[in-house]
């Protein structure tokens, strides 16, 4: 159930080079030359290398004679964006508090100017979300609330910006089983949407999949459906240009049809999302770990268990890999795996995975 994010890539890269409290001509440091080097790296598409030499850009201009809180603003903020668009949950997020905490050591002493209200909002929503994605929800909600305390008074409550932060926070609370919260703030994404864009834009759609997947998972499941349908309404596939976000829609349709015992109409779902994520430029990213996850449980109330284990060993690798093994994703799998074992009768490796769980769950508290 993940909404995409339709600020971060794009208002990041530009705020952090022409926003009025970081647009001057920085001195031409050690850093900066690093900097240079990274973007570099990203003409020749080695994105993994340029995330090194930034951080160690970032170390650079920490240092007291070669650099300066503004640069380290500017630097986290791009590798902070260069790492979430590559699936680094973790790594996007320590980013971002780097830059958090440069932001705070600019401004001290300073008048809390507009300008910097802005920043700061950015900022937090920016770490919260990548929190979020690592699964950290704890730790993402106070960085929310933060955010939405700044947009409200600067922007009120119809700014796109301020609704993103709402739909992410309301995800943050349905994740977490705050079912009543969730239900307050999509309803009032999905109204504000509505009014303002219509519902064929791809933010109100993505808030109306969500509402239904929540009121599906609360029972009320004619509303849900009628909320799917109001969604999907008049959608049409371009196959030679599939998008993340319908690929998440279809997903969220196929996972509140099984939460309503509809196993086939689930199925045609999950497996048009997954068909689309395997089309995508990046392959689906963390998404497609997902679509294996829910496919398998399908799978395995066909009976079809060597098939579910193997879908689940392919979604418990990529999690590991792209946002490592102490998160919720990756808990989720490893207890999907464990009742694949307890329906298979293997208790022992059953109890096994589940202390797995058990301890991830504790860690995150």
């Amino acid at each position: 159930m993940k909404t995409p994010l339709p600020v971060l890539v794009p208002a990041i890269v530009l705020l952090a080079c022409v926003h009025p409290l970081y647009g001057q001509r920085l001195p031409a440091h050690a850093w900066k030359l690093m900097a240079d080097s990274a973007r570099g790296l990203l003409l020749h598409r080695q994105t993994v290398a340029a995330l090194d030499v930034y951080e160690h850009a970032i170390g650079l201009a920490s240092e007291p004679e070669t650099g300066s809180d503004s640069a380290i603003v500017i630097l986290g903020r791009l590798a902070g964006n260069l790492a979430f668009q590559i699936d680094a949950f973790p790594r996007a997020a320590a980013f971002f508090e780097t830059a958090l905490s440069a932001h705070h050591r600019q401004m001290t002493g300073r008048d809390e100017t507009r300008a910097f209200q802005e920043v700061e909002a950015s900022l937090r929503n920016n770490l919260a979300l990548s929190l979020f994605y690592a699964g950290r929800y704890a730790d993402a909600e106070p960085h929310y609330l933060a955010a939405l305390r700044i947009t409200d008074a600067l922007f009120g409550k119809a700014d796109q910006g301020r609704l993103t932060t709402v739909g992410n926070l309301a995800l943050l609370y349905y994740l977490t089983g705050r079912y009543r919260k969730a239900r307050s703030y999509l309803q009032e994404v999905v109204d504000l949407e509505s009014e303002i864009f219509g519902d064929d834009h791809p933010d109100t759609r993505n808030s109306l999949t969500n509402l239904a997947l929540l009121l599906a998972r609360i029972g009320e499941f004619p509303e849900a459906e009628r909320m799917l349908h109001r969604a999907l309404r008049g959608e049409a596939e371009n196959p030679s240009h599939p998008t993340r976000d319908y690929a998440t829609r279809l997903n969220n349709a196929g996972i509140m049809y099984r939460d309503m015992g509809r196993v086939r109409e689930s199925r045609d779902y999950l497996e048009h999302a997954y068909r689309m994520r395997c089309l995508l430029p990046d392959s689906g990213g963390i998404d497609l770990a997902q679509s294996w996850s829910n496919l398998a449980t399908l799978e395995e109330q066909y009976g079809k268990l060597d098939q579910a284990d193997s879908l689940l060993r392919l979604a418990e690798e990529r999690v590991a890999r792209l946002q490592g093994r102490q998160n919720v994703a990756f808990a989720s799998v490893l207890f999907n795996r464990a009742e694949l074992a307890r329906h298979r009768n293997s208790y022992a490796e059953a109890e096994s995975l589940h202390r797995r769980v058990l301890d991830i769950r504790v860690a995150l508290l």
